[in-house]
């Protein structure tokens, strides 16, 4: 059985330098967000892994299987809380009547770890040094801790969609901004296939839903409903692997008619049934790899 941290304090900040050890992929019974303050290496999230360096986040739930392999020694910060401490952040999210962004965008479905703009680095790196100087008092201080959670969950939101803080229309000159914007919509929505129709993309950008598709494809060069299936079929993949998520589930969530309609798409996509896919992709020794646990 795979070894699982557990923590009953509603809230813990730690600041640690990380080296490389023996440790496992392991599972949490709370939530983590983990900030690179120094050092390069790779993060296994689900399967999965992606490089990390300085500046980069990651967001763990307790559902998720991880471990870090550690390249060059790394100081991070890790802000773990309880469901308790989900839903104190929750409360507040609430309270501001939805300016901020819920604790779920602390991952987009497509990026597994998140690199911040230029600008919003630096706000992310006083977020952590204030959290810091906080952890200090964590008692007296909960309450401005938690509210500093609230605002790094909204700057990693937009960082999430390129940086873009509104999507209101592609009528700009800055081709980068086009394709930002386009991307931006589709990345947001990719779990929710009904605001996906050309209809939908053209009616938020006030373009015309026949022209939609030849405007995509000028500005990035792919067929709009490839490029979707393919964000589409990587996430579903994503998920066969991580065993959390049944045929059904699954079905249900990407909006598709039944699980036959499902297989077809996924075996169109990938080659193999998902099924196949999963006992193709299994890593026999992932659990006992010598990765760094933090």
């Amino acid at each position: 059985m795979m070894h699982q941290d557990k923590q009953f304090d509603p809230l813990i900040i730690v600041e640690e330098e990380v080296i490389k050890r023996d440790d496992v992929v392991h599972l949490h019974n709370y939530y983590q967000f983990i900030f690179i303050r120094s050092g390069t290496g790779m993060h296994y999230l689900n399967g999965e892994k992606t490089e990390f360096n300085p500046g980069n986040l990651f967001f763990i739930s307790p559902a998720d299987k991880h471990a870090f392999e550690i390249s060059s020694t790394s100081v991070m910060i890790s802000i773990r809380f309880t469901a308790y401490g989900k839903g104190k952040i929750k409360s507040l999210q609430k309270a501001w009547k939805g300016e901020f962004a819920c604790l779920k965008k602390g991952r987009s479905p497509l990026n597994i770890k998140v690199t911040f703009s230029e600008k919003d680095l630096p706000l992310i790196s006083a977020i952590f040094d204030l959290l810091n100087i906080l952890k200090k008092d964590l008692l007296s201080n909960e309450a401005l801790i938690y509210l500093q959670i609230v605002s790094l969950v909204s700057i990693i939101e937009r960082n999430l969609t390129y940086g873009v803080n509104s999507v209101k229309t592609l009528k700009t000159t800055n081709p980068k901004q086009t394709t930002d914007l386009l991307y931006t919509y589709i990345h947001r929505h990719i779990s929710r296939p009904e605001m996906l129709t050309a209809a939908k993309i053209a009616a938020h950008h006030g373009l015309s839903e026949h022209y939609i598709g030849v405007y995509f494809k000028k500005a990035t060069g792919t067929v709009l409903k490839e490029y979707i299936n393919e964000c589409r079929q990587t996430i579903i993949a994503r998920k066969i692997l991580s065993l959390q998520f049944s045929v059904g589930q699954l079905t249900a969530e990407f909006n598709f008619t039944d699980e036959s309609h499902f297989s077809k798409s996924f075996k169109k996509y990938w080659g193999v049934s998902p099924s196949k896919y999963r006992k193709l992709h299994k890593s026999p020794s992932s659990e006992q790899e010598g990765l760094d646990r933090l």
